[in-house]
């Protein structure tokens, strides 16, 4: 069984969370919301409790989190993710060119 998703509904959402800038719900770090995506720390809106396992695109259910932080932790909970979250990934800028 499929659960109908509202793609307006999601968007609509990311606009109201992003409008406010709160840290990582999930590490609780600043989030620098003019990162863009792929960027593992940029923006992205969680499921505080996941859609695979009940969760709804409720604004109540959605969290500003980094893209890494929230593909981390998967559809586990919060607190079983907390226990073995791994490093973040470091990002190097160089002007350099070859």
């Amino acid at each position: 069984m499929t659960i109908e998703r509202s793609v307006a509904l999601r968007r609509r959402n990311r606009r109201y969370i992003a409008r406010t800038k709160p840290p990582c719900h999930l590490c609780g770090e600043e989030i620098d919301y003019s990162l863009k995506h792929p960027d593992p720390m940029s923006f992205v809106v969680d499921h505080v409790r996941p859609i695979s396992l009940g969760g709804t695109d409720d604004i109540d259910n959605c969290a500003a989190s980094h893209k890494y932080c929230n593909e981390s932790r998967g559809n586990r909970d919060i607190e079983t993710w907390r226990g073995n979250v791994p490093p973040p990934p470091r990002s190097y800028v160089t002007w350099r060119t070859w």
